[in-house]
C-alpha cells in the first residue's frame, strides 16, 4: 500500500501498527484477534482494526480481564525496546514455589527421584484420611 492510502485512512489500523501502538508484540496481537478479544477484521489475509475500537477496548473495563486466562502469559515490549513479560499471579506464584522447593538440594533430589518413580508407573493410590 502506498503512503497516499496510508493519508486517507488514518484510523485504520495494520497488525504492526496495533503492536506498535500498544507495545505488544505482533504475534500477541495476531493471537488476541483470532481469539475474538481483540476488535478486529480479517480481510484476506491480513488484518484491519479501527483506531477508535483499539482506544475503546484499551479503555474498556472487560478488555484488561479477557486479555490473559489463567494460562497465558503476554511480552510487552518497552520504549527503550526490553522486554517484559506478564503472567496470572497464579503462574508466578507456582514458579516461586517450585523454586523455593528446588534450591534445598537434598529436598530436589528427592522430588526428582519422586518424579522418576511416577514417570514409571511407581505410584501408590491413598485415600485422605478425614479429620
Amino acid at each position: 500500500m502506498n503512503q497516499s492510502h496510508i493519508m486517507l485512512f488514518p484510523n485504520i489500523l495494520t497488525l504492526d501498527e496495533v503492536a506498535n501502538y500498544l507495545r505488544l508484540s505482533k504475534e500477541v496481537i495476531e493471537k488476541l484477534a483470532n481469539s475474538g478479544k481483540i476488535p478486529g477484521r480479517r480481510i484476506e489475509d491480513s488484518w484491519r482494526f479501527l483506531r477508535t475500537a483499539i482506544d475503546d477496548w484499551v479503555r474498556g473495563s472487560d478488555s484488561q480481564a479477557n486479555l490473559l486466562t489463567e494460562e497465558e502469559t503476554l511480552i510487552v515490549q518497552t520504549r527503550l525496546g526490553q522486554q517484559l513479560v506478564i503472567l496470572p499471579l497464579k503462574e508466578f506464584k507456582s514458579w516461586q514455589e517450585t523454586l523455593y522447593l528446588l534450591s534445598n538440594p537434598v529436598n530436589a533430589a528427592r522430588l526428582n527421584q519422586s518424579i522418576a518413580e511416577a514417570q514409571q508407573g511407581k505410584t501408590t493410590e491413598r485415600g485422605l484420611i478425614e479429620v
